[in-house]
């Protein structure tokens, strides 16, 4: 902690519990109540997002000196050879690292585990695999490389997610992912890397596009899910009206044209704004003497909840350091590259936003909608 005079001071957990003042006539404080399942050879899962990067399974180890350990693997405790991890004043520790959802009752899996307790920790540190790209291969990232790199770069080192600016791009060249991996940590990967964790995180977070299941999970559904999509991310350097590099854009994708149904024409229809209408609205501001505006929805296409007829299981994008491994992505919304995402996002936009501001679609232009949005206003 820091104090107003700018000192820095450490202290464990147990040191930031209140402590009566000392006195001749006190007695030494009980030791803290553990709850019940805090016992030695428990099975736990746990999860350090400072030094894992995923949670893992294994048991509470209490020793003759009342010194507590975990040790990860499930095999049985006196066969267990793994190392074990300290838990330093676990006694007075245990109830923040309970309400911290840092340690959890019984083995859970690592989807049972972000569903159950706090998915936002668990994405940081899944997220922390593309920080360490910098520093190293992929395909090389460990749990010690993982704490080791914590430990060098305090935290904040995650940039917040926002619109990535390609305006300091050094190539104008729109890599792939497994391309731009290889790219120099002080060249342009910086801003490759953001803005694949931009697109990324607000598929999974933000918008709750998919879910992950491991691959036992797929197995049991393979049945009724079929064959898993692969996915691919797309690059895009973005420009203004003059040209210049504004924004650096991934787009994660499904490839939709190995969509296992059988759609007809109707069912993927949706409309989409003519030349002929566009210059028509223009006219039409020209004439009232108005400013056109125009807005841009963010990743529209992954709006819409997927109905129960329409299932699909796809593999994370080749080479992406995020996923966890042996995890496929079950989708709960549409994604890009679905036949049917267009006409999904029509009917939502139409249903949930349009027509709830008074606003109709045209009988010959589906695209164009009108009508009165304030009383006593003309109509839009």
């Amino acid at each position: 902690m820091q104090l107003t005079d700018g000192q820095v001071l450490e202290a464990y957990a147990s040191d930031l519990t209140p402590h009566s003042h000392p006195s001749s006539h006190t007695t030494s404080p009980s030791p803290p109540i553990l709850s019940p399942w805090i016992t030695h050879g428990s099975k736990v899962t746990v999860f350090f997002s400072n030094k894992m990067s995923a949670p893992k399974q294994g048991y509470l180890y209490k020793s003759n000196t009342d010194q507590w350990s975990f040790i990860p693997g499930r095999a049985a405790l006196h066969n267990n050879r793994n190392r074990p991890i300290p838990l330093l004043n676990f006694d007075a520790a245990a109830p923040t690292l309970i309400q911290q959802h840092i340690i959890a009752p019984n083995w859970l899996t690592t989807k049972s585990f972000m569903e159950q307790y706090n998915l936002a920790i668990t994405t940081k540190t899944l997220a922390r695999r593309i920080v360490l790209a910098g520093t190293a291969s992929p395909d090389h990232l460990t749990d010690d490389t993982i704490s080791q790199h914590l430990s060098d770069n305090p935290a904040g080192t995650l940039a917040t997610i926002f619109k990535i600016s390609a305006s300091h791009l050094q190539s104008q060249h729109e890599p792939k992912l497994h391309e731009h991996y290889r790219l120099s940590p002080n060249h342009d990967k910086q801003i490759w890397d953001d803005s694949y964790r931009e697109e990324y995180f607000g598929l999974h977070n933000d918008t709750n596009t998919w879910e992950y299941i491991s691959e036992e999970e797929y197995q049991n559904l393979k049945t009724l899910l079929g064959r898993p999509l692969p996915t691919m991310p797309i690059s895009k350097i973005k420009r203004d009206a003059a040209g210049n590099p504004i924004r650096a854009k991934y787009r994660i994708v499904v490839l939709g044209n190995l969509d296992p149904h059988n759609w007809s024409k109707s069912d993927c229809f949706a409309p989409v704004l003519s030349a002929l209408e566009l210059r028509i609205l223009l006219a039409i501001a020209t004439q009232f003497r108005v400013i056109p505006k125009q807005c841009d929805a963010i990743q529209a296409f992954c709006q819409t909840t997927l109905p129960p007829n329409e299932r699909y299981v796809c593999t994370p994008p080749k080479g992406c350091p995020i996923t966890p491994p042996k995890t496929y992505l079950l989708l709960k919304k549409t994604l890009y590259g679905l036949k049917r995402s267009p006409r999904h996002w029509y009917e939502t936009a139409k249903k949930k936003a349009l027509l709830q501001l008074n606003l109709e679609p045209c009988p010959n232009a589906s695209c164009i909608f009108s009508g009165h949005i304030l009383p006593d206003k003309p109509p839009l």
